[in-house]
């Protein structure tokens, strides 16, 4: 078989375990997507804006949209990819509610990215 038949077989083996749900590898993908939150706290890990702290605005299969409130704001999120980032244990149900519903603003994400930083600096 070429390499182009054996990738396309295993795409549709993969698909079929997937629908199955007998896929280990098709499970920690879903895991994975679920780890990134809407209303979750992340810090970019490359980039020239690595080490900022941001709020997961959307999140979808391969990128998230991060905002920070001051220079990131709703109406133009950062779209970064999720190896890019990495998750924070923080998570506000309140602000994750808000987010969803479209009703936040971006006095309460600063708000939320300042809080973070300062437990943040409580902690080390």
């Amino acid at each position: 078989m070429s390499k182009r038949r054996d990738r396309v077989h295993a795409d549709t083996s993969m698909a079929i375990c997937a629908v199955q749900g007998q896929c280990p590898i098709m499970m920690d993908m879903d895991s994975y997507m679920d780890e990134f939150r809407i209303g979750g706290y992340a810090v970019a890990t490359a980039g020239h804006d690595s080490g900022k702290s941001y709020v997961i605005f959307l999140s979808d299969k391969e990128y998230v949209y991060l905002v920070d409130g001051r220079i990131r704001t709703i109406d133009r999120p950062k779209k970064k990819k999720k190896k890019h980032v990495t998750m924070l244990a923080g998570f506000d149900p309140v602000l994750a509610d808000k987010v969803l519903a479209k009703s936040v603003c971006n006095e309460e994400i600063k708000r939320a990215v300042k809080l973070l930083k300062h437990n943040e600096t409580i902690k080390v």
